[in-house]
């Protein structure tokens, strides 16, 4: 993947803190890692995740698919602001260098 392609993403709910739904897809915030939904910090972060995107039209650059057939993105809402910057600066979620290669280390708190 380029990164070039764009997806438009509209009745999205969140799976957990860095990962959500729409149409049946699985899409991945790139370049963050949230808790794992079965630990009470993965519960706050999904449920930020779901206020960030409830009711928003999201517009989401491709970056890669992952080994579990999930699209990897960098989504943003209507009003262009990165999501997973947003799930760092709440400190929901923490920037990944291994894959972000610390692009959103200015978003943390």
């Amino acid at each position: 993947m380029t990164g070039k392609a764009f997806i438009l993403l509209l009745s999205a709910w969140a799976i957990d803190g860095d990962t959500l739904t729409a149409g049946g897809q699985a899409v991945r915030l790139w370049g963050i890692d949230a808790p794992e939904i079965d630990r009470r910090a993965g519960q706050q972060a999904a449920g930020h995740l779901r206020h960030l995107i409830q009711g928003a039209e999201l517009t989401c650059r491709i970056k890669d698919i992952d080994a579990y057939d999930r699209i990897v993105a960098q989504c943003f809402n209507a009003q262009g602001q990165d999501l997973a910057c947003l799930m760092v600066e709440a400190g929901h979620a923490d920037d990944w260098p291994r894959f972000s290669g610390r692009y959103y280390e200015a978003c943390e708190p």
